[in-house]
């Protein structure tokens, strides 16, 4: 799955979405990571591969996603906040 424009617009809205979309990004990780393993089981190493790789990606994203709500709670902490164009 992509994220779309508007669900990176919600998720950099607040906290709790930000924290909200962490929770389904850790959750792809899960699913995609248990997907390959049944396909290598399976013998299909092309697919499994490909559901490897999608689960890489959704856990680079889930890293960057603690990142900026780690820096959304110092922001807001200190009362700075820094704007985005």
């Amino acid at each position: 799955m992509t994220l779309s424009r508007e669900q990176i617009e919600w998720a950099c809205s607040e906290t709790t979405a930000l924290a909200e979309l962490i929770e389904f990004g850790f959750d792809e990780v899960v699913e995609l990571r248990e997907n390959a393993e049944l396909e290598w089981l399976r013998g299909d190493s092309e697919c499994a591969q490909h559901l490897e790789q999608e689960a890489s990606a959704w856990n680079a994203t889930v890293r960057l996603l603690r990142t900026a709500l780690a820096d959304a709670g110092r922001s807001s902490s200190t009362g700075r906040h820094r704007r985005t164009a």
